[in-house]
């Protein structure tokens, strides 16, 4: 969660904004706002002993920094949590139609390989029987061709 006021001075007129940013909040939005002290940690690390990490206690902070705490039920945009969530899922989408593109486009290359290697296959077929024709290399290609075919198997069982 990310505050969205920073800086309010921890003074009368801070404490008074604060108040009155209470009152007249949407609650039907927001169902708690949180300050928490910002400021300098050495002096009051020191004095009480205390390690203040995550924010600083109000009686000591110099300045405050308010945080929204949404209601979950409510699926406006305004609810910046809500707003939140949905982007990490549009992201994910986005991520996973990647990888399908690419995918597709995998499939394809090696959909395309094969049927150059076949068409290999087949014109030296019909020179196996001449003096220059190297029988390994008629095998090679049957074997490029069968490995090419299990890695589009294997593609294709893991996209469903």
């Amino acid at each position: 969660m990310s505050y969205l006021f920073k800086h309010i001075p921890n003074d009368e007129d801070g404490n008074l904004f604060i108040e009155q940013l209470r009152n007249y909040i949407n609650r039907d939005l927001v169902k708690g706002v949180r300050a928490r002290g910002r400021g300098s940690r050495v002096k009051w690390e020191k004095i009480d002993q205390m390690n203040y990490q995550s924010h600083i206690p109000q009686n000591r902070a110099e300045r405050l920094h308010l945080y929204f705490d949404y209601q979950e039920d409510n699926e406006s945009l305004e609810n910046v949590d809500h707003a939140y969530k949905i982007s990490k899922q549009l992201d994910k989408t986005i991520k996973a139609l990647r990888f399908l593109s690419n995918h597709q486009s995998l499939t394809k290359l090696i959909e395309e390989e094969i049927e150059t290697l076949s068409t290999l296959r087949d014109l030296s077929l019909e020179y196996k029987n001449e003096d220059w024709f190297d029988y390994h290399s008629w095998w090679r290609i049957e074997l490029k061709i069968d490995e090419l075919e299990d890695l589009l198997e294997l593609l294709n069982d893991g996209g469903e």
